[in-house]
């Protein structure tokens, strides 16, 4: 019949970009929400939790990933982890403040 899932589209689509940022030696930078069971989880949110399809993360060089707990959002806490690198090291959580009145993040580690 022709009509592919929104799965294969999103897949279709990644390879797309991927092919694109190729040809200009760039990097593109794109979103993709999880699924609605996994906001305020106590667990890591992964690649693995696209809301429509797992198949963008399988194209992508770098996963990064937001995670917040409800306990985490009362302290104005957020949590990016590097759930997936192609080219190196993964699972490295940074712990990060969150400014919601003036949007942005601060680092919480002191140099």
């Amino acid at each position: 019949n022709g009509k592919v899932s929104k799965s294969e589209d999103l897949g279709e689509r990644a390879r797309g970009l991927r092919g694109i940022a190729g040809r200009h030696a760039c990097a593109i930078w794109t979103a993709q929400q999880a699924g609605k069971s996994t906001k305020f989880s106590e667990a890591n949110v992964s690649a693995e939790d696209g809301f429509w399809s797992y198949e963008p993360s399988q194209v992508s060089d770098v996963v990064v990933t937001i995670n917040q707990t409800k306990e985490e959002r009362e302290q104005n806490k957020i949590r990016y982890i590097l759930d997936r690198n192609r080219n190196g090291a993964d699972g490295l959580v940074l712990d990060f403040k969150i400014n919601y009145g003036e949007m942005y993040i601060e680092d919480t580690r002191k140099f």
